[in-house]
Order: C-alpha cells, then structure tokens, then sequence
C-alpha cells in the first residue's frame, strides 16, 4: 500500500498498549512508527476511547504528510467528540479539499466522466483500501455504484460519507440528507460505526457487477 512506503515518524506518543483495543496510549515519550500507514491504523484505534490521542497521532501524520486526507478527518472526528466543533469543522474542510486535489481522485473523475465506471470502481477500491475514510473517495464511489444500479449500496456509501465529513456539500445534495453530525456515535463511544479500518479488502478488487463486501 502507498502509506506504506512513505517515511517513518516520530511521534511524540505510545509506550504502553490499550488493553480493550491494542493501540498505543498517548504519552509524552518518543517512539517510532514504521510508516505513515501504521500511524493510521493506530489513529483509527485509538479515536474511540481516547480521542486526544488520536488527534495528536493525525497531527503527526499532517505533519509528515499533508496530502492525505483521511489524517484530516480523523483529526476532524476527534476534535468533534471532545466539543471543538469549530476546528473540527475546519478540518473537515480540508479533508475535502486536500481529497479533490489526490491524483487518484482526479484520475477517477476523469474515468467516470469517459463512462469507464469498471476501471473506476476498481481504482476507487483500491485507493479505499489503503485511506478507508477519504469521504470524498467514497462519494464518487457511491456516484459509480448507482450507476452500475447499486443502489442499495450507493446509499450506504453516501451515508457513510455524510457521517465522515457532515459539511460535505457534494455528498448532501446527492442524498437529499437534512444537517447532521458524526459526534453522535462518537458521544456513545461507537466511532466503530463511522470510520472503516480497511479489513473488508482481501487484495483483489471486485467485479463492476458485483456488490461491494459489508464493512
């Protein structure tokens, strides 16, 4: 995977190892992360029990990587379930942003706008794979599965969008949805049901007529 291959942090965190979900505990003692995708994978463990934490953790990341967006929305949903609904707002924004400028998401805009909705599809699985909660990644491919008359999973994705970045105006209009929020699940300690660890992919992206695996 592409996280994989960018450079090692440092990060100002984890000695110790959560008992109930396995992440490293923020403390102030450095300690290396072996890439930036483990540095993911650790802030998507840690958000729902210690959202702090994982804040810290998407700084770092930020830090070393600006141009991955789900950094921002872990970050986004972290500050949101400890009351800083302001820059989590801000945050969000950026996520978007910093999303629409990928190359992958330019490339697969182009694809849908030639009607290449199979190489779509693929290429948004995979990118998926690797930043399972890019909310503009699965928005478009939301978009594909209609179009391929998915319907019932195109819904999924556009509510899974709207919970991952509620200020997603593209994704709203799509889904019709009134003004909500992801702090919900996240005040019941269930950011489970908001953010996809990635576990759903098994290497092989699926068939343009085939429905995608449950998360």
């Amino acid at each position: 995977m592409w996280t994989r291959t960018l450079q090692t942090l440092v990060l100002e965190c984890p000695r110790n190892v959560d008992s109930r979900s396995g992440a490293v505990l923020y403390e102030p003692s450095k300690t290396v992360l072996s890439s930036v995708g483990d540095a993911l994978e650790n802030a998507r463990k840690l958000l729902p029990t210690h959202p702090l934490a994982a804040a810290e953790q998407a700084r770092e990341i930020i830090r070393v990587e600006p141009d991955i967006a789900e950094a921002y929305v872990l970050l986004a949903c972290s500050l949101r379930s400890v009351r800083d609904d302001a820059e989590a707002l801000r945050n969000e924004q950026i996520a978007i942003a910093v999303a629409e400028k990928s190359p992958v998401i330019v490339r697969v805009r182009k694809q849908i706008a030639d009607g290449d909705l199979s190489k779509a599809d693929e290429l948004l699985q995979l990118y998926l794979a690797d930043t399972p909660n890019d909310p503009v990644a699965i928005y478009l491919r939301s978009h594909v599965r209609k179009r391929l008359s998915d319907f019932s999973e195109a819904q999924r994705l556009l509510e899974r969008a709207i919970a991952l970045a509620p200020s997603f105006q593209d994704a709203r209009v799509a889904l019709d949805a009134p003004p909500t929020t992801a702090i919900g699940a996240l005040q019941q300690g269930s950011a489970d049901d908001i953010l996809d660890d990635g576990s759903w992919f098994t290497g092989e992206p699926e068939k343009s007529g085939e429905k995608s695996p449950a998360t």
